[in-house]
């Protein structure tokens, strides 16, 4: 019976095991001086590393080239690019495979002794899937080569590897908000942005979190028009974005330009809303359209938690706030050039609530 015991408690830890070395990361770490080049998920199966690649094209045609795992041209991992350390570098060559061109598969495998061409212009989106195996377990860092005949051929660098009991892996709920983030720092228009998110949504079998069956709809599309000012209840109607009335920020900063006035605007919000429970509300966080991207990316989700955390402490429900952000990709009409009325926030309320 002991025995039993004992052998029974020893395959329940190696399937424990097992199933730890299965894990998706949906929230990849890494670094690219392209912003048009961007991973949205890696997948780790024991010894084996999966990594989606998408590249956004723009300003006129490019070419990729592909090789065949083996061959001295191919595309490769390595776990460092400085010089000195050559001789201790290790490569892992790629296999590339379902190589998509918008929805169409181009090649789903490249045999030995072949390789493959793709030309893509501007607005066109190109995807495709990286295998790498024998990967050893105290690999924290790994960069992608690509184009050796290139002055840097380094395409992504400082991918972090992380194990199954990381806490940065994120899950599949982030997926969809973290690549549709990324999409945007690309310059992805609302077409390509919308279609690639279905696709992910059908292949991966990635739930959409309700949020996304209306109100993020309504949140990727640029503003071509000049949303009303906030100012007084009466002014909130059914899924129409509106400017919080002095609840702006200040230059480089997730602070209020004006405290009190800022304060006021949004306790009228929060009573309001604390008396219509069956509504919703969308926040939009913005900056202006001046410095890098990616920095202004993540002020603008500053910006919006800032709103939340003050419409929360006001009495509004946690759950019933969803925050959306986008940088200076959405400029007011009149502020195109810049202007520090675009470092604000949008409020929308989503009245229908059948899908929540």
């Amino acid at each position: 019976m002991f025995r039993f015991l004992c052998l029974s408690g020893l395959f329940f830890y190696c399937g424990c095991l097992l199933a730890q070395d299965n894990y998706v990361d949906y929230f990849p770490k890494f670094r690219t001086e392209d912003k048009k080049v961007f991973i949205p998920k890696i997948e780790y199966k024991s010894d084996t590393i999966l990594i989606d690649v998408v590249i956004v094209g723009r300003g006129g045609y490019h070419k990729l080239l592909f090789f065949p795992a083996l061959d001295t041209s191919s595309w490769y991992l390595t776990n460092t690019v400085i010089s000195k350390y050559q001789h201790v570098a290790k490569r892992f060559p790629l296999h590339i495979r379902d190589v998509r061109l918008d929805h169409e598969v181009k090649k789903k495998n490249i045999a030995a002794g072949q390789s493959f061409e793709l030309t893509y212009s501007t607005n066109q989106l190109v995807r495709f899937q990286l295998v790498a195996t024998g990967l050893s377990k105290n690999i924290r860092t790994l960069f992608l080569m690509g184009d050796m005949s290139s002055e840097n051929p380094c395409i992504v660098s400082d991918i972090l590897i992380k194990s199954a009991r990381s806490s940065l892996l994120g899950n599949n709920e982030m997926f969809l908000e973290n690549t549709r983030n990324m999409c945007i720092n690309a310059g992805l228009s609302h077409r390509q942005m919308s279609s690639y998110l279905e696709d992910l949504t059908e292949q991966t079998g990635t739930k959409r979190i309700n949020r996304q069956r209306t109100p993020m709809q309504v949140a990727v599309e640029p503003i071509d028009y000049m949303p009303k000012v906030f100012k007084k209840v009466e002014d909130i109607e059914c899924n129409q974005r509106l400017v919080l009335e002095n609840v702006y920020f200040k230059d480089n900063l997730a602070q209020f330009d004006s405290r009190i006035k800022s304060l006021r605007s949004l306790s009228s919000i929060a009573r309001h809303f604390k008396e219509n429970i069956q509504y919703k509300i969308v926040l939009h966080g913005h900056t202006d359209i001046f410095g890098d991207p990616l920095k202004n990316l993540e002020l603008s989700k500053q910006r919006v938690l800032m709103v939340k955390r003050s419409l929360v402490s006001m009495g509004v429900r946690s759950n019933r706030i969803v925050t959306l952000y986008h940088g200076g990709t959405q400029p007011l009409i009149q502020f195109r050039d810049g202007g520090a009325r675009n470092r604000r926030v949008e409020m929308e309320a989503v009245c229908d609530t059948k899908s929540s």
